[in-house]
């Protein structure tokens, strides 16, 4: 399976630059994000991705979906590979807004009108989400054409790679 780090958002460009939380609740894309991601669709074209999983958050629903849109490969929110809440950016919004502002994307498994975590999650329970992933879709699909867009804590304590925005990682997530 591909794990992909969300283009650039608007928290990423002020936070990257002076370590400043810029107060902005489920950050979007910035430009460069929307530019990034297209280009890593340009990139994925022909490799073979059938399925995209996406974490709930704006900036990784419009980074799944622009990849999406080039590819032709649908895309299917899993709340599980979605960030661990610790800034202003991990607030979501709502699932019926969501659902409403992508009727293309399947929220199947967003079932929580405020799926968000309520308060920081520890390493611990970061790990635990981890493994519930890896428990819940072994041998459900083929992982060499599954393409995961998340975040950076999450891939991290998947993968221990310290991934920039749109910056990819092949994992063996059954093994």
């Amino acid at each position: 399976m591909l794990f992909l780090r969300h283009g650039e958002s608007a928290f990423n460009a002020v936070f990257d630059r002076d370590g400043s939380d810029p107060g902005k609740p489920d950050a979007p894309l910035t430009s460069r994000g929307h530019q990034q991601a297209a280009a890593v669709g340009a990139r994925l074209a022909g490799k073979g991705i059938t399925t995209i999983f996406s974490s709930p958050y704006t900036r990784a629903l419009q980074t799944a979906t622009a990849i999406g849109g080039v590819i032709g490969a649908p895309v299917r929110v899993e709340p599980l590979v979605g960030e661990r809440r610790l800034y202003s950016c991990d607030i979501g919004t709502p699932a019926s807004i969501l659902k409403r502002d992508w009727p293309q994307v399947d929220f199947s498994l967003l079932t929580e009108e405020n799926w968000w975590l309520p308060a920081k999650e520890s390493h611990e329970d970061l790990l635990r989400r981890i493994e519930a992933f890896r428990a819940k879709w072994r041998g459900e699909e083929d992982e060499n054409s599954v393409l995961a867009v998340s975040h950076w804590y999450f891939i991290y304590g998947m993968t221990g790679c310290d991934l920039g925005n749109t910056e990819m990682v092949a994992v063996d997530v059954w093994g």
